[in-house]
């Protein structure tokens, strides 16, 4: 119960009690009066009939001393009247027969009013005649009391139903600081560290609020200068100050993870272009013009195609290099000829041409993800060609033969469906160790399509088709379904288990509703599962990536985030999302003993997400020694084969 339910319930009581008092006290007061009422009454009426009766008594006449006594006891105020003679002989009897009160019984036996009696003696001059005894009725007293106590219990009613209002404005607007300070509270624990803007009066009140904003500041601010700092770092490794792209070491992280198995490709084109005689350019107008001239080059390049996610990158000295996913061929050649076009446009506004001139060559891949190098061979290959045609020319080649890569495509694209309809379909699990060592305290699986033959086939070799395919939701589907059906049955030790899930199956609708209704079925199971999506897929829509973690951790799942770190944008959305962990992009790890502006970046990582209580895990480790330098930078835990290889779990 709320502190203001119980503040308002406690001092309701207290009116309570007090109005019950004052109500009892009254109907106490007005039944002693109504009783000296009563016995008042009586001894007036036994008074008034002996004057009465004295003058009549002496004649003996009963009728005429009948006469006298009915017109009083017949207004029914008197339970009895009796006259006696001097002798004790009854000369009149008039008594009503007993009835309950002319109230509910439970009041007549709570508040008892006695029937009182008096008598008068008669007597002319020193000659004593007879008495009259005289009871009153109690019932009309009753109903009295009855009235009056109905009435004043209205009216403490209503008394107290404005001293409850009364109270409850005043309680509300006394507590309201502390409901803001709950609510403070609340948002800390849950790593959104807002402050509390009322100030309350009350000196106590107004102390906590200033402390819980002090406290909440500084853990703010702290994530902030580490969040500019991190940036800091990331643009000043990442990014080539005379072009505006990103430089060569970022295009080799941010290519490298799109050709790995976790990604959503399954085509794509990769540009190199480069200005013609940039030395001789230099040569002749002197370094600071040659540095305009990159400049304008990369704004160029960097409007090309607006609005449409691309790497861009300028490798060195006039080369630079753009790459695309998901395209066909033909869109690879007119992605080239709008490239080329704008730059062209570009150079001719700035006056650089014709002395100024370029060469682009282009390589195209589709079905299977060729390796870093591969690509790169073929688009130098392309860019060879372009230089031979002439001035400002662009060629593109295929990565292997386009017929046997259709083939494939439609080859995948019918295994994949019949490994779904048999349920052929396997589970394999990888470990995630502590740092400090110890036991898994998780374990990340991955499916693997398991073809005719019976052998398992790497994500890396259907995943690209599936996704061209569209059937990389019924993948995820079989996957989850698969996993929680497992663990629902073999039960265990709640040890967490992480599906990657694609960014098409969590934007999608029907998908989510799917899943949340799966999980809600087997919530045991749910608080042992983290679902990963990658980096890409979050800031193509962190708001969608925002509801689908408060869809999963509404059913007691968790919501992660792997390759994290390449995106410009990666460090502002993590208090969006507040995932249960992340993964740094393996190109961190890579090298890690000597690249120590990695060091520093992984190590800002882990700053910025402890407040948040975020765990920072390392992927793709390979060696143990560097389990030490991951240890002293902060990282909670390790995956890759210094943890384990991959095992069948299903």
């Amino acid at each position: 119960m709320t502190l203001f339910r119980q503040l308002l319930l406690g001092v309701s009581l207290l009116f309570f009690a007090v109005l019950a008092g004052v109500q009892a006290v009254y109907v106490r007061n007005a039944r002693n009066y109504l009783q000296q009422q009563l016995e008042s009454h009586s001894q007036d009426a036994a008074t008034a009939l002996g004057l009465s009766l004295a003058t009549v008594m002496p004649g003996g006449d009963r009728a005429l001393i009948e006469l006298v006594v009915s017109p009083v006891f017949d207004r029914g105020y008197y339970q009895s009247i009796r006259v006696l003679s001097s002798k004790g002989e009854q000369l009149v009897d008039k008594e009503l027969p007993p009835r309950p009160p002319d109230v509910p019984a439970w009041f007549a036996s709570v508040v008892v009013l006695e029937a009182p009696t008096s008598e008068s003696l008669v007597s002319s001059g020193w000659r004593q005649l007879g008495r009259v005894i005289v009871t009153s009725h109690p019932n009309f007293a009753y109903r009295q009391l009855w009235r009056t106590s109905v009435d004043t219990l209205w009216v403490l009613l209503i008394v107290y139903a404005l001293a409850l209002w009364s109270t409850w404005l005043f309680l509300k607007t006394v507590l309201r600081p502390l409901t803001q300070i709950r609510e403070a509270a609340q948002a800390i624990s849950e790593r959104k560290f807002v402050t509390v803007a009322a100030r309350p009066s009350a000196p106590e009140l107004r102390d906590l609020v200033e402390a819980i904003n002090s406290m909440s500041g500084k853990i703010r601010d702290i994530i902030a200068a580490e969040v500019s700092r991190a940036e800091a770092l990331r643009h000043e490794a990442f990014h080539d100050p005379i072009s505006g792209l990103d430089n060569r070491a970022s295009f080799e992280h941010r290519l490298d993870e799109w050709l790995q198995a976790k990604s959503e490709i399954y085509s794509g084109v990769l540009f190199l272009l480069e200005l013609n005689n940039f030395k001789s350019f230099n040569q002749t107008h002197g370094f600071r013009r040659g540095d305009d001239l990159i400049g304008h080059a990369g704004r160029a390049l960097a409007e090309s195609w607006k609005g449409r996610p691309a790497i861009r990158a300028r490798l060195g000295g006039a080369t630079f290099a753009l790459a695309v996913e998901n395209v066909d061929f033909e869109e690879a050649q007119h992605l080239a000829a709008a490239a080329c076009a704008h730059l062209e446009l570009t150079l001719s506004e700035q006056g650089y041409s014709p002395e100024v001139s370029f060469a682009c060559g282009g390589c195209h891949f589709a079905s299977m993800r060729p390796t870093l190098s591969a690509l790169l061979a073929g688009a130098d290959k392309g860019l060879i060609e372009a230089q031979n045609q002439g001035l400002n020319g662009w060629a593109m080649m295929r990565l292997g033969d386009d017929a046997r890569d259709e083939k494939g495509s439609q080859y995948w694209k019918s295994t994949i469906s019949r490994a779904l309809e048999d349920n052929r379909i396997a589970l394999y699990s990888q470990p995630v160790l502590p740092i400090g060592g110890g036991l898994p305290f998780q374990y990340e699986v991955v499916g693997r399509l398991i073809d005719e033959q019976g052998e398992a086939v790497a994500a890396g070799n259907f995943l690209p088709m599936a996704v061209r395919h569209n059937l990389v939701e019924l993948l995820d589907r079989k996957v989850i379904g698969k996993l929680v059906g497992h663990l629902a049955s073999q039960g265990g030790p709640a040890v967490q288990y992480a599906v990657n899930i694609s960014a098409r199956s969590m934007r999608n609708a029907a998908f989510v509703t799917w899943l949340s209704e799966l999980l809600r079925s087997q919530p045991a199971v749910a608080r042992r599962l983290v679902f990963e999506t990658t980096e890409i897929g979050v800031v193509e829509d962190v708001e969608t990536a925002r509801r689908f973690a408060q869809a999963m951790r509404a059913e007691g799942a968790e919501f992660a985030v792997d390759n994290f770190g390449l995106h410009r944008e990666a460090f502002r959305y993590l208090q969006t999302l507040m995932p249960n962990y992340i993964k740094p992009s393996r190109g961190f790890f890579a090298d890690l003993p000597r690249r120590r502006e990695n060091q520093f970046f992984i190590s800002s990582v882990v700053k910025i997400a402890q407040p948040l209580e975020i765990r920072v895990i390392a992927q793709a480790i390979e060696d143990v020694s560097v389990l030490s330098i991951l240890q002293s930078l902060g990282v909670q835990g390790y995956q890759g084969y210094a943890a384990g290889r991959p095992e069948r779990l299903l």
